[in-house]
């Protein structure tokens, strides 16, 4: 049990810890040669900022992302994330630096190692507390056609950071909860869906993920659904209600059926093998933001980030590690 300073050699130490033992990290950016920096074993979970606004500037490289995902770590997004938090075992790490070349070899960094077992389980939780939007690796393959290497020496011209949440509250792209049944197709549904199923397939990671899709008619949905929003399914089967894991829109088809009337079908890469939900227990889990799951038929876009945040880390507390 202590407390250590460290101005120098940060993230030779870091390095060691993670080729040790499976990591809980909260950091802000991964850029380019994060892999080496942090090379996170199997069964790692790692929370970055993988928004738009951080690839398109080069703060967090997707490849890298990619590189994790595929090596069996569990990576999670949150767009206002400003933590560097690194948890291995019984040390936690807490400092400056974000994961980069830059940090490592040009930039003043500073740290405190800790082992006290009461700040480690503090820090892990604080790590749970933020998993919820897991990036798959065809969202982190959409991610790398946005990516633009940082311009050393000035700021990058990019988009402008939404303003963050009171309370410093975790933010996420577009979440919409979306109510469904398990009724059978129509033939507009079954025809439009075949043709851009394939492609849809495509950039799904067999093994680690699943295509997921569903039908809608209305403008309600039709109109404000986008590539890269996330999806929660809420599905009535019999009398049952289930809740799925959120996940992201990775292709939309959209055509017009008769009298005109707008209808897509939705393609999401989800989590292989996520589990549901009962309806009752997420309302339940929920407690006073259960009002903005949608009542009756219509989809509902959270737009509190405080109630976007409890549904999306439902799944992502538990203390579930990928295997």
């Amino acid at each position: 049990m202590g407390t250590e300073f460290i101005a120098s050699g940060v993230w030779s130490r870091i390095t060691k810890l993670a080729r040790r033992v499976p990591g809980d990290i909260a950091v802000a950016y991964c850029a380019r040669g994060a892999r080496k920096l942090l090379p996170l074993k199997r069964g790692s979970r790692l929370v970055v900022d993988a928004s738009e606004r951080a690839v398109k500037s080069g703060q967090t490289d997707p490849a890298e992302l990619l590189y994790f995902i595929n090596r069996g770590v569990a990576v999670h997004s949150v767009e206002n994330l400003h933590a560097k938090v690194f948890v291995f075992a019984d040390t936690v790490v807490l400092g400056s630096m974000n994961v980069s070349r830059q940090s490592a070899s040009v930039l003043q960094e500073a740290a405190v190692l800790i082992t006290d077992r009461a700040v480690v389980a503090e820090a892990r939780r604080f790590v749970e507390s933020h998993l919820g939007e897991e990036v798959t690796a065809e969202h982190a393959r959409q991610l790398r056609k946005l990516y633009k290497p940082p311009q050393i020496g000035h700021a990058p011209p990019s988009a402008p950071r939404r303003r963050s949440s009171k309370g410093g509250v975790p933010e996420h792209p577009p979440l919409w909860v979306v109510p469904l049944t398990t009724n059978d197709w129509d033939e507009d549904d079954e025809r439009e869906a075949k043709r851009a199923r394939p492609a849809a397939a495509r950039r799904v990671r067999r093994g680690a993920e699943e295509l997921q899709e569903f039908a809608w008619v209305g403008a309600s949905l039709c109109e404000h659904l986008e590539k890269g929003h996330l999806v929660l399914q809420v599905v009535k089967d019999g009398r049952q209600w289930h809740a799925y894991q959120a996940a992201h829109v990775i292709e939309i088809r959209r055509f017009q059926g008769p009298r005109g009337a707008r209808r897509m079908v939705v393609f999401l890469a989800a989590r292989l093998h996520a589990h549901r939900k009962g309806l009752r227990a997420v309302r339940a889990a929920l407690g006073g933001h259960q009002r903005l799951l949608p009542k009756g038929w219509l989809p509902r876009l959270v737009r509190v980030p405080a109630a976007a945040h409890a549904l999306l880390n439902l799944w992502g507390s538990g203390g579930e590690r990928r295997k």
